[in-house]
């Protein structure tokens, strides 16, 4: 199969990260973590934060997941301080 993708511009993403073609638009089963070494300054994390909480609110989460990325976005907010900013908005 040959794309023709050559001709379109390519959207400037506002993640931090790139998700891999195929996940792209499509609904996720599961929010792709990104480890947080890879997270290098507090516009990303909040970013990815941002991110995750669009995706969150279309999902059917259990509550085994929600404790899952609750952890993960706690020890993000640690590293960069921004813990009160998080339980503001209702990520962890």
């Amino acid at each position: 199969m040959v794309y023709k993708e050559k001709n379109k511009l390519k959207e400037k993403s506002h993640l931090p990260y790139d998700l891999p073609y195929e996940l792209r638009g499509r609904k996720m089963k599961s929010y792709p973590l990104t480890p947080i070494s890879e997270i290098k300054n507090k516009g990303d994390a909040i970013a990815y934060a941002i991110d995750y909480q669009n995706w969150s609110s279309e999902q059917n989460l259990s509550y085994g997941e929600i404790v899952k990325y609750q952890n993960h976005f706690e020890k993000l907010g640690k590293k960069f301080k921004l813990t009160n900013e998080f339980k503001e908005n209702g990520i962890i």
